[in-house]
């Protein structure tokens, strides 16, 4: 059996600006996964 090692990822971003939101919220999110993109899928 493999060991699946997880890792803490810090996972940063926002929506793109528009014309009526110059400056969208930005979000954060703490998460644990096997590598980046998985943490980075998980995101959104």
């Amino acid at each position: 059996m493999v060991a699946h090692r997880f890792h803490q990822y810090q996972v940063v971003g926002r929506a793109l600006p528009t014309p009526g939101d110059e400056q969208p919220k930005i979000y954060r999110m703490k998460l644990w996964a096997t590598n980046e993109v998985r943490a980075k899928s998980k995101f959104w």
